[in-house]
C-alpha cells in the first residue's frame, strides 16, 4: 500500500507541475511590447461596441466544467462502484483521490485559461 501511495504522489506532483509549467513554456516567445504594436491598416484589433466576445477556448471550457466533466465523472464512479471487487474503504479512497485529483485539474486550468484570456 505505501508503495502505491508513493506512486500516486509522484504522478499527482509530476502532473500538477506540467500543468503548472505549460503557460510559460507556450508564451516564452511572446514579446510583450510587440502586442502594443497598432496595424496602419484593416479593422481594428478590438470590438469599440458592445461586450467583447468571448474566445472559442473560453465557450468550449464552459460547456465541459457545467456538464461534460461532472456527467463523466459520475458515470465513472458509478461504473466503478458496480463493477470493482474491492474492499468498501478501498473504493472510498479511491473515490475520494478522483474527486480531488478532478478538482486541483479544474481549478488549475480554469486559472490558466482565464488569466490568459
Amino acid at each position: 500500500m505505501k508503495k502505491f501511495i508513493s506512486k500516486v504522489k509522484k504522478v499527482i506532483v509530476a502532473i500538477v507541475l506540467a500543468i503548472i509549467s505549460f503557460p510559460n513554456k507556450i508564451f516564452a516567445a511572446i514579446n510583450p511590447s510587440a502586442l502594443d504594436i497598432q496595424d496602419l491598416y484593416g479593422p481594428p484589433p478590438v470590438s469599440l461596441y458592445g461586450v467583447a466576445r468571448p474566445s472559442t477556448v473560453t465557450i468550449i471550457w464552459r460547456i465541459a466544467r457545467t456538464f461534460i466533466i461532472p456527467i463523466a465523472l459520475l458515470i465513472g464512479l458509478i461504473i466503478y462502484f458496480k463493477k470493482s471487487k474491492s474492499s468498501k474503504k478501498k473504493k472510498i479512497l479511491v473515490t475520494i483521490g478522483i474527486i480531488a485529483i478532478t478538482a486541483i485539474l479544474y481549478f488549475v486550468i480554469n486559472k490558466i485559461i482565464y488569466e490568459l484570456a
